[in-house]
């Protein structure tokens, strides 16, 4: 089925209310992918299908941020089990690293519900049991 990007934008943030993940499956090619846009990046085709993730991954790559006076944030590549990947913010995740499993949460922000992903409760916590004042290399 053919779609607007207005329409899929609508779709979405109808989902993210649900509490569902959405992303869109070409039906010619079968490829997955998250960001809304009319036409699959991989073949090109307008014929799509809207479908509701699982809200399961692991962490494909990530990046912690440092910023005085405010907590540490850290934005990661999340990807998901049906096949597509996503840029995300981790929440309640101490210690990520590469291949964690992580599970989709809807937080509310004056946008409306938006997606975050957190480490899934199944996961140990590995904590870094160093507690001594860090300090950036290369500074004494």
């Amino acid at each position: 089925m053919k779609f607007s990007v207005k329409e899929l934008l609508q779709h979405y943030k109808e989902s993210f209310e649900r509490g569902v993940l959405p992303y869109i499956r070409c039906t010619v090619c079968n490829h997955s992918f998250y960001y809304p846009r009319d036409g699959c990046p991989k073949c090109g085709s307008v014929e799509l299908a809207l479908c509701g993730s699982c809200g399961s991954g692991t962490i494909f790559s990530y990046t912690t941020i440092h910023r005085k006076g405010l907590p540490d944030s850290v934005y990661a590549i999340v990807e998901l089990k049906e096949g597509f990947r996503m840029y995300t913010n981790l929440v309640e995740t101490p210690s990520p690293r590469i291949g964690l499993e992580v599970r989709v949460t809807m937080r509310d922000t004056k946008f409306g519900k938006i997606p975050y992903f957190r480490v899934n409760a199944s996961e140990p916590d590995i904590r870094n049991d160093y507690s001594g004042e860090t300090k950036p290399m290369g500074i004494d």
